[in-house]
């Protein structure tokens, strides 16, 4: 999790993207370095996760019914 907290662990699969690491955390979201395993090529993958509404609770989000509206399904 390279230190930073609420940040998903390297390996972690997000559709077609595979997170390496965590490079930094702001108010609104973590920010990973990733592999896109369609076009075989490195990308930065965005999480919202507003930190003010928002924790994790192991590699789940808690407080589901208040951020799904933020998510894409």
């Amino acid at each position: 999790m390279d230190g930073l907290v609420d940040a998903l662990p390297p390996g972690t699969l997000l559709g077609h993207y595979r997170l390496q690491a965590a490079a930094s955390r702001g108010g609104f979201g973590v920010l990973y370095r990733a592999w896109d395993e369609k076009l075989n090529r490195p990308v930065a993958v965005k999480e919202c996760f507003p930190a003010s509404i928002c924790r994790r609770d192991g590699s789940t989000a808690a407080n589901a019914a208040v951020t799904s509206r933020f998510c894409l399904r």
